[in-house]
């Protein structure tokens, strides 16, 4: 196997990761397993994990951070407190293969907000996948029902994961502000710590609530699947990835998430593939195609590179 080739399989096994945290989210209610309480646990055993390998650098990044807290405070909350809990929310009412669809809309929604926040200009190009992405995505939200949009009820599981998807969208957009002088391992443990603290009155409250983390072999496994799978070794392999093959390959892979996601619902969740996860799917994904790939030029001395 190439280098190349295996850093490829590194950034597709992370999407995979990604995916398998989608099913166990998916199957936590049956199991009484929490959103908030399985999102929490899932960090804190990430954060006791990435804390050695952060206290080494902490020393090197510690003016960084401190001229720098206010960014992993909103970082944190949106990142690793608001996106993964409203995705476990969403799951509780709603499939795996909805929620993956749903959340693949991402990249646009990045194009949407970069142009209305940032008045960062749109190509006809990335118009075009927006034009074709958004319509898709929303065909899956409506569980193909156009022709009775006046009076549908929307599926609350179905919102919650749109929500999900603006919330992770806002912290991709955050990135462009990240503190300079931080090493890799400080920014992902200081992240998490951010969103771990964050999370804690919304987990003490639903626990107070009725819904306590229940201590079992399932709840421990998805704990540690959430934590050390899909998220430490996920997010690290990713990164690892990207740096290697480059962002843009990077992300034709983010696409196979949807893919992996649907794979895994039907052989593993029993779920079925309808019709219009079928042409949502393929809008979404043909528009996302569209709007992320540079045009090609052509160069007179191209041929055979």
């Amino acid at each position: 196997m190439t280098r190349h080739a295996a850093f490829l399989l590194m950034a597709g096994s992370s999407v995979l990761f990604w995916s398998g945290n989608a099913i166990i989210g998916r199957a936590a209610p049956e199991f009484g397993i929490p959103p908030i309480g399985l999102n929490f646990w899932r960090w804190t055993v990430a954060l006791i994990l990435l804390a050695p390998f952060a206290l080494r650098e902490l020393r090197r990044s510690r003016a960084a951070l401190r001229s720098g807290w206010y960014w992993f405070v909103a970082y944190g909350f949106a990142g690793i407190f608001l996106f993964n809990t409203l995705f476990y929310v969403g799951l509780q009412t709603t499939t795996a293969i909805q929620a993956a669809l749903i959340v693949s809309v991402l990249p646009v929604i990045v194009l949407l907000l970069s142009w209305i926040v940032y008045r960062q200009k749109m190509s006809a190009r990335q118009a075009a996948g927006a034009a074709i992405s958004v319509p898709g995505a929303m065909l899956v939200v409506l569980q193909g029902r156009v022709g009775e949009l006046a009076d549908i009820a929307f599926n609350a599981g179905d919102l919650w994961i749109l929500a999900a998807a603006f919330a992770w969208a806002c912290q991709i957009l955050m990135l462009r502000y990240l503190p300079k002088g931080i090493g890799f391992a400080t920014f992902q443990a200081v992240a998490i710590f951010s969103g771990v603290a964050c999370m804690l009155p919304f987990y003490l409250a639903e626990s107070l609530a009725g819904a306590p983390m229940p201590v079992t072999e399932v709840s421990l496994g998805f704990i540690a699947y959430g934590g050390v799978i899909g998220g430490i070794a996920g997010f690290t392999l990713w990164n690892i990835g990207t740096m290697r093959i480059g962002s843009q390959a990077a992300g034709y892979l983010a696409n196979l998430y949807p893919i992996f996601t649907a794979l895994l619902a039907v052989s593993i969740l029993g779920e079925r593939l309808l019709w219009y996860h079928w042409l949502g799917g393929a809008m979404t994904l043909g528009g996302i195609a569209l709007a992320t790939t540079p045009a090609r030029r052509v160069e007179a001395t191209s041929a055979g590179a």
